[in-house]
């Protein structure tokens, strides 16, 4: 039995609730509500919905070419989602709580070309995620949770020139994770958890020019990791835990290269032609004559890079 105190307190908290409903009316009205009711026309294609504690996607907003959902309340995004949405160029779900993106999630945005989904909650980029989207140039999905990243979660993104997903929990990546980005030119995948590199998995980036492996768990690089960047002219491993690179990297155009802060003791000849900054501070280096070639470039370099090597070894070089 209920008793007539519980009916009372139970009227009183579905008032609430039926308050909440009418403070909140943008919410409770997507379904039927013109999409310039819902969000701001900033232009005729571009519409700001940030803010706006959206729990789905707004079918009224179809003809948009620029969306802005940031600061929103969607938690997954499913098939379907964007269903229609032919004209979407960008597309921005920064800040919110997305935890999951379904297959099937992006399958009529064949105009897309920029996606940011920095700073979520997702955990896992499963198989052709990004399907339907194959024009896409630019996807941000840094300062996520991400732990795994399926083989084939870049299907169909051929045309990928910018990747980043900067402060994630990647631990591992397979060797065929970019064999479906040739066009990447930008890849950042700093801060995160990566101790290994799988042999052959940059060999399908040939246009890479920028690559940021900072402030991971490298310990090991395979002697071919590189073979191919051909365009590479900025490579970042600092903040690792490197202990040699006695065979130096074939890379022809290379400019920068940053390897501060690891545990470096030894370095290979340094052959690379166009080097032209090294960043070498902040590791443990053993000073023997097999270090003159790396002497020599420093003195012939003085005004670029920043070297402050400090010889741990041999005692008295301290």
């Amino acid at each position: 039995m209920i008793s007539a105190g519980q009916i009372s307190i139970l009227v009183s908290q579905l008032s609430i609730c039926a308050t909440l409903l009418c403070i909140m009316p943008k919410v409770v009205s997507t379904r039927t509500a013109g999409c310039t009711e819902i969000c701001e026309d900033l232009d005729p294609a571009s519409v700001n919905c940030r803010n706006r504690w959206l729990l789905n996607v707004q079918g009224a907003c179809k003809t948009s070419t620029s969306l802005d959902l940031r600061d929103g309340s969607l938690s997954v995004l499913g098939p379907g989602c964007f269903r229609g949405y032919g004209h979407l160029g960008i597309l921005s779900l920064v800040h919110s709580i997305i935890s999951n993106i379904s297959r099937g999630t992006f399958q009529d945005c064949d105009s897309l070309t920029k996606l940011y989904l920095q700073n979520n909650l997702l955990e896992t980029l499963e198989d052709g995620v990004f399907q339907g989207a194959g024009s896409l140039e630019s996807l941000d999905l840094s300062e996520n949770r991400i732990v795994y990243v399926h083989p084939d979660a870049l299907r169909d993104l051929s045309v990928l020139t910018y990747l980043n997903v900067y402060a994630n929990r990647i631990s591992s990546l397979s060797n065929t994770t970019f064999q479906h980005t040739p066009s990447l030119a930008y890849l950042h995948l700093s801060s995160n958890l990566l101790s290994d590199l799988p042999p052959g998995i940059f060999d399908c980036l040939t246009k890479l020019q920028f690559l940021d492996l900072k402030n991971n768990r490298l310990r090991v690089l395979d002697w071919g990791l590189f073979d191919g960047l051909h365009n590479l002219d900025e490579l970042d491993l600092s903040g690792n835990l490197i202990i040699s690179m006695t065979h130096f990297l074939d890379l022809p155009k290379l400019m920068k290269l940053y390897l501060y802060s690891n545990n470096l003791q030894q370095i290979g000849n340094l052959s690379v032609a166009g080097l032209d900054e090294l960043y070498l501070g902040g590791n443990n280096w053993t000073c023997t004559c097999s270090m003159r070639p790396l002497r020599e470039w420093i003195h012939n370099h003085q005004a670029r890079g920043e070297a402050n090597m400090i010889c741990q070894r041999p005692r008295h070089l301290h």
